[in-house]
Formats: C-alpha cells, sequence, structure tokens
C-alpha cells in the first residue's frame, strides 16, 4: 500500500459520519477525541496495510506445476493367429493375456490385451474360461460355460446380439486393441506372398518375369 492511499484512507475516514460518532461516544465516557481519533485511525490503517501487504505464497520450483506426462504410444495394431491367441492366456511367466471379441459392426474380430484385468481373466479367476479364445458366443450369451465360450453367432437371439454389443463397447472404452484374429494359414499366406515380392523386386529377372507371368495370365482370363 502507498502512502497516498493511506492519506487518502484517512481522509475518507475523517468525513465518514459513522467515525465521527465513535468519536462522540468515546468523549461521553471521558475520553479525548484526538486520543481516540488517532488510535481508531492507526489500527485501521495497520490492518489495511497488513491485508494489502501480505506477501502471496510463491511455489517453490518445481512445486504445483504441470508436469508433461508422456504416454506409451498405442501398441500397433497387427494380425493375431488363433494360435498365438490360444497361447495368450497368463498361465506362464510373461505370457500376454488376450481375449478375442467380434466386431458386431464388421466382420473383423478385435484382440484385446486384458492384461490389467488380471484379477478378472487371469489364472484361477472365474472369467479366465474367455483367455485366450474368441469369447463373443459366451460374452452373448452371459455364459462362462467353456462349452459355450465359442459358437454359431447367428443363432443369437436379439436380446444376445444386443449384450454383445454392450460387451464389445466395455473392451474397447476400456482395454487396448492389440490386433485383429486371422487363422494360421491367413498370415503364413501373406508372408508367403510378402517374401515374393521382396525377391522379385530384388531379381530384376525374376520381376520382369513374374510380371510375364501376370500378364499371361491376364491373357488366359480374357481368354475364358
Amino acid at each position: 500500500m502507498r502512502l497516498a492511499d493511506i492519506l487518502t484512507f484517512v481522509h475518507l475516514l475523517l468525513d465518514c459520519k459513522l467515525f465521527v460518532s465513535i468519536l462522540d461516544l468515546f468523549s461521553s465516557y471521558g475520553f479525548s477525541s484526538a486520543v481516540v481519533a488517532f488510535v481508531v485511525i492507526g489500527a485501521l490503517t495497520l490492518c489495511l496495510f497488513a491485508i494489502f501487504r501480505r506477501p502471496t505464497a510463491q511455489p517453490r520450483l518445481g512445486q504445483n506445476m504441470a508436469t508433461k506426462t508422456e504416454h506409451p504410444p498405442p501398441p500397433k495394431k497387427r494380425a493375431i493367429t488363433k494360435s498365438e491367441l490360444a497361447a495368450a492366456t497368463g498361465v506362464t511367466a510373461n505370457a500376454a493375456l488376450y481375449i478375442a471379441v467380434k466386431d458386431p459392426y464388421s466382420e473383423r474380430i478385435v484382440v484385446f490385451d486384458v492384461s490389467q484385468g488380471s484379477d478378472f481373466y487371469g489364472p484361477g479367476s472365474a472369467y479366465h474360461v474367455f483367455a485366450g479364445r474368441n469369447a463373443t458366443h459366451g460374452l452373448a450369451k452371459s455364459s462362462i460355460d467353456p462349452t459355450k465360450v465359442e459358437g454359431d453367432l447367428s443363432k443369437l437371439t436379439a436380446s444376445e446380439r444386443d449384450t454383445h454389443m454392450q460387451w464389445f463397447a466395455k473392451y474397447t472404452s476400456k482395454y487396448p486393441q492389440v490386433g485383429f484374429l486371422v487363422d494360421d494359414h491367413e498370415l503364413t499366406d501373406n508372408a508367403n506372398e510378402n517374401e515374393t515380392e521382396t525377391s522379385g523386386s530384388d531379381n530384376p529377372r525374376g520381376a520382369s518375369a513374374a510380371v510375364g507371368t501376370t500378364a499371361t495370365t491376364d491373357g488366359d482370363k480374357k481368354d475364358q
């Protein structure tokens, strides 16, 4: 608080009728008006000075400062074979814990990493029957019967299909998607195709031969 502010306050206080009434009150008890005025003005001034001069608590260096939290990048989605899924039951040390659920809006079967829910899906838990399997049928039927975990989805009732959608939404919001389920031979065929393409690109003659073969095949198809 500046000195000019204090003087302005004192001037306003002297013009205040309440202040004059306080002086009259103390004067009626025999107190000197000058002494009372000095004491009241001083007390109020000190109070205001203490209020306005109160230091603002400054955070220490590094305290209460927003820090940027670095989150690990989400896992890259990839093709996961049924054999790989079957091994992801969390039974052995450092083993993954996966559950597959069909996307109700497409033909793709999504694989979820439920490791953070190991209390529910880990070994010895009630829902461990779903671990390492395509659990769509069992979830839709709300059944943990091992014989009903997998089944014909075309025979589900409307209520069961709705339950399936609710479970898929729950998994999508809670667990990371690590990939989509494929048959073992599909991944092998894709790997072979990629290897063939790579070999052809490294060998110009092989590439020419491949192109010639493709052209001949296309010509045969046109003839047919």
